[in-house]
């Protein structure tokens, strides 16, 4: 008589379960990160019991187990790490059956301070060029980046008259000096600088006390002693000494200008380069003139000096001018 074996399984086999899903971190700081995976896709037909979390250095074969998680969690803090050491880690599960496979993490992980704001630029903030319509300025780098290289450096100005600091400038991270330009002559102004990278900008320094916007050298004071020391029917000539001061350059020339009594517009006649003497011609006989002469220099023209009183041409008395050709 023959016999029908029939095989079969158990339906409460278990083993060991999966490897978890992919092992992340995040929230990295100098001794300290986050890591975060997936549940295993299958527990072995076992409830997992735990998950263990090893650490190696990432260039030694060694690891060690630093964290056992409940296996209702699928992320935990690993403490006690050393700043700027790169380590790798790997997460297993468990079950009553025993430990399953192992998932790496790929990237390997450096703890490291969270970046923050650079420190500010270092001192002093020197002021090293002064115009009419701008101001040169100059400064050091931060000692310290925050963590984060360094994307610039922001500039901002306050006109003391006006009020208000506004944004003057920004500049790239390899440059520590700048020119902020289209300043008003005459006006006070202030700056402070800050240093920037990804997180945000740094304290600022700041000028310690507000800088004039005009230049180094100055108008001349008007010429002295303006006289008429010769009168004919058509010409007037005009002496005078120089000027007090050159305004810490030199004299270029003296623009003469003059104007008929009556008349409100004064009209140029002429600009002497060296000599201070003029002849004026061409004006009319009994016509009344007032006259008035500026130094200047490279950076402009002083105030005018005037003519104490009106002047008009006539022909001398008692004497004979037929051949008067020229001022003399």
């Amino acid at each position: 008589m023959k016999k029908l074996i029939i095989f079969g399984f158990c339906s409460d086999f278990k083993v060991k379960p999966s490897a978890p899903g992919k092992l992340k971190s995040k929230n990295l700081t100098e001794d300290s990160v986050t890591l975060s995976w997936q549940s295993p896709p299958d527990d072995g037909g076992s409830p997992l019991t735990k998950y263990t979390v090893q650490a190696k250095q990432h260039k030694s074969d060694e690891w060690k187990t630093v964290a056992e998680v409940s296996p209702t969690q699928t992320q935990t803090l690993v403490k006690g790490l050393d700043e700027g050491v790169v380590y790798d880690f790997r997460i297993a599960a468990e079950n009553a059956i025993g430990r399953g496979k192992s998932t790496e993490i790929d990237e390997t992980v450096k703890p490291m301070r969270p970046p923050e704001v650079p420190g500010a630029p270092r001192e002093p903030l020197a002021v090293q060029e002064v115009t009419n319509e701008s101001i040169s300025l100059s400064w050091q780098p931060p000692l310290e980046d925050g963590g984060s290289p360094l994307t610039g450096y922001v500039v901002d100005k306050y006109d003391e008259q006006w009020g208000g600091w506004t944004r003057a400038i920004k500049l790239p991270a390899d440059t520590t000096e700048c020119t902020v330009g289209s300043l008003v002559k005459g006006h006070n102004y202030n700056f402070r600088v800050y240093a920037e990278n990804k997180i945000g900008v740094s304290q600022p320094i700041e000028l310690k006390e507000a800088v004039r916007a005009k230049s180094a050298i100055e108008v001349p004071s008007p010429p002295r002693n303006l006289e008429v020391t010769k009168v004919t029917d058509d010409s007037i000539t005009l002496e005078w000494s120089p000027p007090e001061s050159n305004g810490g350059a030199d004299i270029i020339g003296y623009p003469v200008e003059r104007r008929e009594t009556g008349r409100m517009q004064w009209v140029r006649v002429t600009r002497v380069e060296t000599m201070t003497k003029y002849c004026v011609k061409n004006l009319l006989e009994g016509r009344s003139y007032m006259f008035r002469v500026f130094a200047e220099n490279k950076e402009g023209l002083s105030e005018p000096v005037y003519t104490d009183k009106t002047i008009a041409p006539q022909r001398p008395v008692g004497k004979c001018y037929l051949y008067w050709t020229s001022c003399v």
